[in-house]
């Protein structure tokens, strides 16, 4: 008689094939450098549906099929004193979604012919960028410009009106000023034209004072400006692991950036310590964000007004045989969503590693803790609300050995140690539904087996 129908068939993670490839390659001609970069990246997703009532022996599978690829052409002329750098890129972006009818007593199956059923969404992104800079040791001043080029298309069953295109045409410009030793400053502006958002004239000012041989001050100030995306603003992103839908009435996010930092590094003998601490604001308006909308769906929305500010402290140890570095960050957050109150998220990370490097080994060992976190959740197509996700632990370990003169590369380890597959996410008090609810978080404990294998060819 047929076999029984498999009923353990669905998984919360779908199974996942993935192949990547890259080639870089550059030529070194008598003014000229040129390179060309390839890399592309085939994913498959499937998804084993539940056998279907009333017999259970048939059920709906869909398979999801993504292809990335990316081209790019670099060119560098230098003269004494200036450099002329130029970029031409080329990224295809495709992802199919194919649904079958599926008999689990044979496991026959056929694409079903509907609406809706199999479609193809596809992305371009053509890219062009020349900056032309000098370097000038003796002088007190040098200078940077350049134009930044992007035109992006979406087509496909999933997009808006099934063809959405954007443009963004950029020029800038910087000098970099150095009036004193050890004192350099960099004075910026962007100037653009986007095809759907008015963009603003965007300034920026670096500094860095070097204080003595081992520390370096330095700060930051930058004022944003970010359209969104075409899959932000038109992609159905729905598969077994995604189920984002675009948002065509996202505004662009506008923002003022600060930093300041101040690192250490101290070379004695075969050990090198470094150490640094820093800090930061960043006031977005309008930012953009993923939000839950209704069980597993999220969308693009944006968020009033957001602002996070923070601090951090990070010291490493490196003596060629072992590493270790260790960090404390603290992460504070405050939106218009709950009146003014504020979230405050620790993240603790350390790292180890032990080298061998007369007989290739290498053992490495990561732990990070990360507190409470804020994410969003959409309440209705006008009202978001903040949402908590637990604090979680994770670790990782590998051992990786290189043979054939380095060329190749064995690495064996467990990503997830602890285990850490599903979080809480509560919603904040206040809201018309709280609770907690399950937050998958990671795929659990998994291990791995990566040949990395490197060729050097020179023309």
């Amino acid at each position: 008689g047929p076999a029984p129908a498999d009923t353990n068939r669905w998984q919360q993670w779908k199974p996942r094939e993935q192949y990547f490839g890259r080639l870089n390659y550059r030529w070194a001609l008598r003014d000229w450098e040129l390179g060309y970069k390839g890399e592309v990246m085939h994913d498959k997703i499937t998804d084993r549906g539940l056998p279907r009532a009333p017999y259970f022996e048939t059920a709906f599978d869909q398979v999801f099929t993504t292809v990335r690829l990316d081209n790019a052409l670099f060119a560098t002329r230098t003269w004494t004193g200036s450099t002329l750098q130029a970029q031409a890129a080329y990224q295809h972006y495709s992802r199919t979604r194919n649904t079958w009818y599926r008999d689990l007593t044979d496991l026959g199956g056929e694409l079903i012919d509907a609406q809706g059923m199999q479609d193809t969404a596809r992305f371009t992104l053509a890219n062009g960028r020349m900056t032309w800079s000098t370097r000038r040791d003796s002088s007190a001043w040098d200078l940077e410009a350049g134009l930044d080029l992007n035109y992006e298309t979406g087509t496909g069953e999933r997009i808006g009106d099934g063809e959405q295109a954007i443009g963004d045409y950029a020029a800038f410009a910087s000098v970099e000023l150095r009036p004193t030793k050890g004192l350099t400053l960099r004075p910026a502006a962007r100037v653009a034209y986007n095809t759907r958002y008015a963009a603003p004239i965007v300034p920026s000012l670096n500094a860095r004072w070097a204080l003595g041989e081992r520390f370096v001050l330095r700060g930051a100030y930058a004022m944003g400006f970010r359209a969104p995306s075409l899959k932000e603003l038109y992609f159905y992103f729905v598969d077994v692991n995604h189920d984002i839908v675009g948002n065509p009435d996202l505004e662009a996010e506008r923002a003022h950036h600060g930093d300041l930092s101040l690192t250490y590094r101290h070379a004695r003998k075969e050990s090198v310590y470094t150490a640094d601490a820093g800090l930061f604001l960043n006031d977005v308006r309008d930012l953009i964000t993923l939000a839950q909308v209704q069980g597993t769906r999220y969308s693009y929305v944006n968020i009033g007004r957001v602002r996070t500010f923070g601090g951090s402290v990070n010291a490493g140890w490196d003596n060629g045989h072992w590493a270790f570095s260790t960090g404390l960050a603290l992460t504070g957050r405050e939106d218009d969503l709950v009146g003014t109150q504020q979230w405050t998220t620790p993240e603790v990370r350390a790292s180890l590693t032990r080298n061998w490097r007369r007989h290739g080994w290498r053992l490495s060992a990561f732990y990070k803790y990360t507190g409470e976190q804020v994410a969003y959740v959409a309440l209705s197509d006008t009202e978001v609300a903040r949402n908590t996700i637990s604090a979680f632990h994770l670790a990782d370990a590998n051992v990786a050995k290189t043979l054939w003169k380095d060329r190749l590369t064995v690495a064996l380890g467990c990503n997830d140690l602890f285990n850490v597959s599903i979080l809480l996410a509560s919603l904040a008090r206040g809201t018309l539904f709280p609770g907690a609810t399950p937050f998958p978080m990671t795929t659990g404990r998994t291990f791995f087996l990566r040949l990395d294998l490197q060729l050097d060819a020179k023309p």
